[in-house]
């Protein structure tokens, strides 16, 4: 099971002209269509098409929040969004008249209280699936910065509320093996002329000072990685 998130899903009002669009007159269309989405949600729509099986996680809001949830529906996903109790979810005007014009909408305010409610969803639904790993004796592996100490400890109070068995593993790699990867990195964005983009050495020291060192409750491994291993 795949699940995917989407903060600020939308419907988006896709209206055509036939006729360049004239700002500050009536223009009539001849053509609208109503496509629903979200990144999470269009992500869920491509893994329907393959075959896989998702739920869409996120938050709605109103009657347009609603309308979305039964059209989601009909299109055979599964969803399980957090209703806000203020606000709609959001409608974008696409207006596609030779060069297209959006117009998007803001989306309902988010509280405090519906982020908990999904982070509680998001770790129920990560313990559904783990717990029968762990029983098969399948070694789990969270690939994750966790750079910052307090992102760490609540991985932490998570595997000992639900009795899961932690091992912290710290892969550590020199600064100037990073550089020379980082720079092969960039050459191969450039070359390829893809839509990644390319990551300076500055911000590459930026993000270094973010990292917050381990203490003695965390029972850090570190494991050095030499520079042959990342060829």
């Amino acid at each position: 099971m795949i699940y995917t998130v989407t903060f600020n899903p939308a419907i988006d009002y896709v209206v055509r002209l036939d006729a360049p669009l004239e700002v500050g007159a009536v223009n009539r269309a001849k053509g609208e269509d109503c496509v629903l989405g979200g990144k999470g949600i269009n992500v869920s729509g491509v893994l329907a098409q393959l075959g896989c099986e998702s739920v869409a996680l996120g938050f709605v809001a109103g009657e347009t929040g609603a309308w979305l949830e039964r059209g989601l529906a009909a299109q055979g996903l599964k969803t399980d969004f957090v209703h806000l109790e203020n606000g709609m979810t959001r409608i974008n005007v696409k207006i596609k008249a030779g060069q297209e014009t959006e117009l998007n909408g803001a989306g309902p305010a988010i509280p405090e209280s519906a982020l908990q409610q999904l982070e509680a969803q998001i770790r129920d639904y990560f313990l559904t699936l783990l717990q029968p790993l762990l029983q098969a004796d399948v070694t789990v592996i969270i690939d994750h910065g966790h750079w910052v100490r307090s992102s760490r400890k609540q991985v932490i109070s998570y595997c000992r509320e639900n009795h899961l068995p932690l091992r912290l593993i710290c892969l550590e790699c020199e600064k100037e093996i990073r550089r020379q990867r980082l720079r092969k990195r960039n050459e191969q964005v450039l070359a390829r002329k893809s839509c990644a983009y390319v990551i300076s050495e500055d911000k590459l020291d930026r993000f270094d000072s973010w990292f917050e060192d381990f203490d003695e409750e965390e029972q850090v491994l570190l494991e050095q990685i030499e520079s042959g291993a990342l060829e």
